[in-house]
């Protein structure tokens, strides 16, 4: 069965692969929408040590003290919820609802205040058009997003991602 699955996710790769830029997202939204199906396991359980890891190094690198971060590609929103006491609001965003979706329901893993909860939103986009006013944010971030991207549509990212990034302060 796991072999008909793995076979079936490398189809929808090839998909993507090949499928010409109208028909990207809604295959991408499928494709992710698969990987983040709701089931048991993926709700109760917080990151794996190596992940809470790697968090805790996004988190040092980022600061604290910040307007707003994005995270895109978010998954199951453990970065976003690990963010939330480095900035006013955090965005986690994803191409897939049932990510989006899934990661609203790891909030109780989180022990988060009010407060914190208020600050936390998770939005599905497309990490090729973002729907977010230019400079909006402080930091944007993606871990493990990128390579998912079909190769003709990393520049149109990277150009979304300086549009709605603030500038550098200049020292």
């Amino acid at each position: 069965m796991m072999e008909n699955f793995e076979m079936t996710k490398q189809n929808s790769y090839d998909d993507l692969l090949n499928a010409p830029p109208a028909s990207r997202k809604k295959i991408a939204e499928d494709l992710y929408d698969q990987h983040y199906a709701i089931r048991p396991g993926k709700i109760d359980r917080l990151p794996a040590k190596r992940r809470l890891e790697r968090i805790a190094i996004y988190k040092s690198i980022i600061g604290h003290g910040h307007q707003s971060i994005l995270e895109l590609g978010c998954g199951s929103g453990d970065l976003t919820y690990a963010l939330v006491d480095h900035a006013e609001k955090i965005i986690g965003t994803d191409i897939s609802a049932n990510a989006v979706e899934l990661a609203s329901l790891r909030q109780k893993l989180w022990s988060l205040r009010d407060d914190q909860i208020d600050k936390i939103e998770f939005k599905q986009m497309s990490a090729v058009q973002l729907d977010f006013p230019d400079a909006m944010f402080d930091w944007a971030v993606s871990t493990s997003m990128i390579e998912h991207l079909h190769p003709d549509d990393v520049d149109t990212h990277l150009s979304e991602v300086r549009r709605f990034s603030k500038p550098a302060a200049i020292i």
